[in-house]
């Protein structure tokens, strides 16, 4: 099955609540995208505040497209893969997604703390859109890459943060989804275990047929995407090749 993502003229806003008139919201309105007044109920002469988020989006990305999402603190990359992932829906416009997605983007998300790490790998899975079936067919080979040895059958709450992290990421990457969307990429432990965490993330993308990446790095951006987007304040300022996409976010810096 091919897959794609398709983009005609997204919009996502959210409404702010009691930000009117306020010193928050002239520092809100510099940060992420533009804020507008749009006038309130029939019976208020109130105007509902509402942070435009992501204006007017268009593009297409078809299967082998690798795409880096570039850009400052809140110019809309964590928007746009939430909204791509379905968990934001587009107050305008379009956005259409054919294949299976595996949203990489709040890592320990949907996991408890007082369950032991086995029984986290089925919460998580399953939070993360597997079936029962899929996970029990992953779970030992998830097991053996964590390193966390009987550390496994003990609740979430007594693991240190590298453990916690070697285990969500171990669940994370066990599968092969048509499209994968992440939100920085994650150090995971020590420097042995990230060289095998680094292989391990390799193969995924290899295997998925769509990839989105949102970072501040350079080099992980060269290395992983073959286009690039840069957004500025909730619009598309490029949408093109890689390379030419980082000059553009460098001379809009400068």
């Amino acid at each position: 099955m091919s897959c794609s993502i398709i983009a005609r003229d997204v919009c996502v806003d959210f409404p702010v609540i009691g930000a009117a008139r306020s010193f928050r919201t002239e520092l809100f309105r510099s940060a992420v995208g533009g804020l507008i007044k749009r006038p309130g109920t029939e019976n208020s002469s109130s105007h509902l505040i509402v942070v435009e988020a992501l204006k007017n989006l268009n593009f297409e990305l078809r299967d082998g497209d690798s795409l880096g999402l570039i850009g400052h603190n809140g110019a809309g990359k964590s928007t746009l893969l939430r909204t791509m992932a379905g968990c934001y829906i587009p107050t305008g416009g379009v956005l259409e997604t054919r294949g299976h997605i595996m949203p990489l983007l709040s890592l320990g998300v949907g996991m408890d703390g007082d369950f032991s790490g086995y029984e986290n790998i089925a919460l998580y899975g399953l939070h993360l859109g597997m079936t029962r079936k899929e996970v029990e067919a992953v779970t030992n080979d998830i097991i053996e890459f964590t390193e966390l040895g009987d550390f496994i059958n003990l609740p979430l709450r007594t693991y240190s943060s590298g453990m916690q992290l070697r285990l969500t990421f171990a669940i994370a990457t066990a599968f092969h989804p048509d499209i994968l969307l992440i939100d920085e990429l994650f150090g995971v432990g020590d420097a042995s275990f990230f060289k095998k965490a680094e292989a391990r993330m390799e193969r995924m993308l290899e295997r998925s047929k769509i990839f989105v990446l949102a970072s501040h790095s350079n080099d992980l951006i060269r290395r992983y995407c073959t286009k690039g987007m840069v957004l500025d304040k909730g619009e598309i300022a490029y949408f093109g090749s890689c390379e030419d996409a980082i000059n553009v976010y460098k001379d809009m810096v400068q």
